[in-house]
């Protein structure tokens, strides 16, 4: 009976891993200024990985290593920078379909920033939820490549993520009076089952195993 507790035992752990979700990184597809207007580059720059020392592949590349070591740079044609003397500022994030997400990256801009923002959801781009407030990036210092920050969360599915940013510029010396960006990427939640069905194999496997073990029984307690 022991060689099949250990099977059992194994087919159990198996199935298990199979079904658990990697904590991607996610990127988004599309991006709009809702406030603040734009100055400097595009504000697609802020998700085509433009500015970054380094590239992912959204859905495959692992969130916690790639964010722990990838720099953005401090060229200012690859960041996203609000309108001159402008304050505050809002950008909404679209991730192209509903995701379960629990952390999002912030490559805050060394030289403006993001300022004091809020975080707030939506399933259909109408109606938002919010999410987190009072947030702040690192102030990094001015015209030298910087890390991200990343913000983490209740795993949470949405389609939209709106960064509604105040306070702008950061306190740091040179700042540019607007709210800027360098990039953001998102954290597929990791307490999320993906639903991966059993090999089809298996269930013949495990009565198999059923089989084998009521087998030894009998021999036992023939002897």
């Amino acid at each position: 009976m022991s060689y099949l507790k250990t099977a059992l035992a194994a087919s159990a752990v198996a199935i298990a891993t199979t079904g658990m979700a990697s904590a991607t990184i996610i990127g988004a597809t599309g991006v709009v200024v809702d406030a603040g207007g734009s100055s400097g580059g595009p504000v697609a720059v802020t998700i085509d990985q433009t500015g970054l020392n380094a590239n992912y592949i959204s859905g495959t590349t692992d969130f916690d290593s790639f964010v722990a070591t990838t720099t953005h740079s401090f060229i200012a044609s690859t960041e996203w920078f609000g309108d001159f003397q402008t304050n505050s500022g809002q950008l909404t994030f679209d991730l192209g379909s509903a995701q379960a997400i629990d952390a999002m990256a912030l490559w805050n801009e060394e030289s403006s920033g993001a300022g004091t923002f809020d975080l707030s959801t939506s399933l259909d781009g109408s109606s938002y939820t919010s999410l987190l407030t009072g947030l702040s990036g690192t102030d990094h210092t001015t015209l030298t490549d910087y890390a991200a920050d990343v913000f983490t969360f209740a795993t949470t599915t949405f389609r939209y993520i709106r960064m509604t940013m105040s306070g702008c510029p950061q306190p740091g010396i040179g700042s540019y009076e607007s709210c800027a960006v360098g990039e953001v990427a998102f954290r597929a939640g990791e307490d999320v089952m993906a639903p991966i069905p059993l090999p089809g194999a298996l269930p013949l496997a495990l009565s198999g195993l059923f089989a084998f073990g009521g087998l030894q029984l009998r021999k036992r307690r023939k002897s």
